[in-house]
């Protein structure tokens, strides 16, 4: 099911009454109920709202996380040593890191990037295919070395997360399954915001017919186009 809704509508409180249903369908089984929205406050306002109805111990049966911390909790953590990047482990990789900034800081005067363009680096992403795309005052080839960078040293940044995740996902479909039949319903908050990747994520989960999907945006309100997000996905992605 998907809901198209503007700003000021009750989206929020449309999750939260759509989460509580769903949590008293898996009460009592070995099921689960994930809610995946696009920020860090979007989640602690969901979860504010669930604790003033749910009881410790129905909290057992739901994961209110960002689309990073659920690939990353769910998909990456558990079976990154499947890839051949990741055999020993990984690092997390955020933009404050030392090392982050030193190496963007190299690419910088390698590739004359000018310097209101550095900040941009932490948006880069890959495509479904692994090509960089990189944001306006990045060359390519400044992508391509930072990725290359990363992979050799196991560090992963936010993006990478899910990207990663893709790859798990499509290399290995039990991984999916097992997802499949952990999560009795995925709602999804702000579809809009979904980029490709992420979206396929999501439709390797739904292959196996076990996950029903909830899904809440507006396709006219996306903000984050600029890290690869479509809002045609969630038509397409309900229709399927």
């Amino acid at each position: 099911a998907a809901i198209y809704s503007c700003p000021g509508s009750g989206k929020t409180r449309t999750i939260v009454s759509k989460l509580l249903a769903c949590i008293d369908e898996v009460a009592g089984t070995t099921r689960r109920v994930a809610a995946i929205t696009y920020t860090n406050s979007a989640v602690n306002e969901i979860e504010s709202r669930l604790r003033e109805h749910c009881t410790h111990e129905e909290r057992i049966y739901y994961e209110v996380s960002t689309i990073h911390s659920f690939c990353l909790n769910n998909v990456f953590r558990p079976f990154h040593n499947l890839l051949q990047e990741f055999p020993q482990g990984f690092t997390l990789l955020p933009p404050e890191d030392e090392r982050w900034q030193t190496k963007t800081a190299e690419l910088v005067k390698t590739y004359s990037i000018d310097r209101w363009a550095a900040e941009n680096f932490e948006q880069i992403q890959r495509t479904l295919n692994g090509t960089p795309v990189a944001p306006e005052g990045i060359p390519i080839a400044a992508a391509d070395e930072l990725f290359q960078w990363c992979d050799g040293n196991a560090y992963i940044t936010l993006p990478e997360i899910v990207y990663h995740s893709y790859r798990l996902t499509q290399e290995y479909p039990f991984i999916a399954s097992g997802l499949s039949s952990r999560f009795s319903w995925m709602l999804v908050d702000e579809f809009q915001d979904s980029s490709a990747i992420q979206v396929e994520v999501l439709k390797r989960i739904a292959a196996f017919g076990r996950t029903r999907f909830f899904l809440v945006g507006d396709p006219h309100q996306s903000i984050y186009r600029f890290a690869g997000a479509e809002a045609a996905l969630m038509g397409h992605f309900a229709a399927a």
